[in-house]
């Protein structure tokens, strides 16, 4: 569609959308931005887990993601609420979904254009936990995946990298580009 048309539009799934003034209260929030943005100011009581820490080859580990979301003192039966700028709350998002974590929520929109809000810049300090895990299968495709993928009439590969110039110079044949915004 048209952004035009799209511009109005409801979010299919509104329930997974927290914004801006709503109660936030017992649930964990967790930061996507560096941590260098994170350090420059956060919403009060909001863990910082950078989601490139848990992708160190360029690819999701889950057992650094779960390394990190213990170091964070977060649990698997947390309500977590998810925040940062551009894509990189999205992919958290996902990380949480791909490791199996069952009540999770994303800020709608981007932290810094919200100017009424108060940052703060002190962390929390929570005690380590013992989160597990239990890692969806079907949301993390390897090469061979692919391969067996890109043939099918019942696949359709969606191209989700931030910019149209990398998938107009590179992209897997019969894939789609999807702006995430």
């Amino acid at each position: 569609k048209e952004e035009s048309e799209t511009a109005g539009a409801e979010y299919a799934y509104p329930e997974l959308l927290y914004h801006p003034g709503d109660d936030l209260d017992g649930r964990v929030l967790l930061d996507a931005r560096s941590p260098s943005d994170y350090e420059k100011g956060h919403l009060p009581g909001a863990r910082n887990l950078y989601w490139r820490s848990v992708r160190p080859a360029g690819t999701l580990v889950p057992e650094v993601a779960v390394e990190e979301l213990c170091r964070l003192g977060v649990n698997e039966t947390d309500s977590i609420v998810v925040y940062g700028n551009g894509d990189d709350s999205a992919y958290l998002f996902w990380v949480l979904e791909c490791l199996g974590h069952g009540n999770l929520s994303r800020l709608d929109g981007d932290i810094e254009t919200f100017s009424d809000l108060d940052l703060v810049q002190n962390s929390p300090e929570p005690e380590e936990s013992n989160y597990t895990s239990t890692v969806r299968q079907g949301l993390l495709v390897n090469e061979s995946m692919l391969d067996q993928a890109e043939g099918s009439l019942g696949v359709q590969i969606v191209d989700t990298r931030s910019s149209f110039s990398d998938y107009a110079a590179s992209r897997i044949s019969n894939s789609m580009y999807l702006k995430t915004s």
